[in-house]
């Protein structure tokens, strides 16, 4: 419908040129909304998080409007969320590493964190299975000869 009306290929070339350059600039600003909000969740994946990052990049990108690698980095790092705030304040701290450093880096992170709480989870189920075959707890208490009535 844009074009209907136009009498020569220049004339029709504008209009063109104008209809999609407010559509990128929608598309652009809608863009940078998800980018701001996309926050990672505690049931999210970091590969989930990291893939819902590189769609907003790689739009961005085939629309004309790449993001610069220092801002990649800022917003990717502080929607981590509270759980990452140690690894995000060390990250963004002078020098910022690449974007293509970050990544590899918070999987690094994330595996070491996976692992310490399975060890975690590990030592305590053992520590509670030794206690109970010890007879742990109070069942073994005797008050006797202790001032206790």
């Amino acid at each position: 419908g844009h074009a209907v009306g136009t009498k020569t290929s220049q004339n029709l070339w504008t209009v063109l040129t104008k209809a999609f350059s407010q559509t990128s600039e929608v598309r652009e600003f809608e863009l940078h909304s998800k980018m701001q909000y996309h926050l990672k969740t505690d049931t999210m994946s970091i590969a989930n998080y990291l893939n819902g990052f590189k769609l907003i990049f790689d739009q961005l990108h085939s629309i004309g409007k790449p993001i610069s690698d220092q801002r990649k980095v800022f917003l990717f790092l502080t929607n981590l969320g509270p759980a990452y705030d140690a690894f995000s304040t060390t990250m963004l701290k002078p020098p910022v590493p690449s974007y293509a450093d970050v990544i590899p880096m918070l999987q690094s992170h994330e595996l070491r964190n996976r692992n310490f709480r399975i060890n975690t989870v590990n030592q305590n189920m053992a520590f509670f299975s030794h206690k109970n075959q010890k007879g742990g707890g109070s069942q073994g208490f005797n008050s006797r000869g202790r001032g206790f009535t």
